[in-house]
């Protein structure tokens, strides 16, 4: 099968694709026409970045270059909708230690709720709120469970607030989760 106007064998378009990553600044116009044509090809190897640039990414070291330009995606919505659910395993399956990477990561989980079921995003959710060490991250994921599934969300909030022991640390941390409760 060859792609409409370009006469692309799906070989030809493996390796066009492996290009679009390293377009400056955004994905080249023409990535949106090759998914139309080949959105498998497209998918596997947007998947394929995607998981390399979490697994490689630290404090010092992160390029943020492929989640960057996945959460910019206006144009090639439907891109954008197909890879979300990659996004969502992906922040479920590691542990993402560069906080930008993380905060692109949950935007285009929650901007793609038509594709991305509920259910899945509170279990990644309650794991934030409940499992990780991190303050900022444990106050998003009481934020985003509460948009999604509250009563439960606040009655673990409560627990959690009055098992702080230090006023001034459960007062940071209320004021984070607020913060993080207005911005998704």
């Amino acid at each position: 099968m060859e792609c409409i106007g370009w006469g692309l064998s799906k070989e030809d378009a493996e390796k066009i694709c492996r290009y679009a990553p390293w377009e400056m600044n955004a994905f080249p116009a023409w990535l949106d026409i090759l998914y139309e044509q080949y959105p498998t090809v497209v998918l596997d190897i947007l998947v394929q970045e995607l998981n390399w640039e979490i697994a490689n990414c630290s404090h010092e070291k992160s390029s943020n270059y492929i989640i960057s330009r996945i959460k910019h995606i206006e144009s090639m919505k439907p891109l954008k909708l197909a890879i979300a659910p990659a996004v969502l395993t992906a922040v479920s399956e590691s542990t993402i230690s560069d906080s930008h990477l993380f905060e692109y990561c949950l935007d285009i989980i929650l901007k793609s709720h038509s594709v991305i079921d509920d259910r899945d995003v509170v279990n990644v959710a309650k794991a934030l709120a409940i499992e990780n060490e991190n303050a900022t991250r444990k106050a998003i994921g009481f934020a985003i469970w509460i948009n999604l599934e509250s009563i439960s969300a606040i009655d673990a909030l409560t627990e959690h607030l009055e098992s702080i022991e230090d006023g001034e640390i459960a007062s940071a941390f209320a004021m984070t989760f607020i913060t993080a409760l207005f911005g998704t």
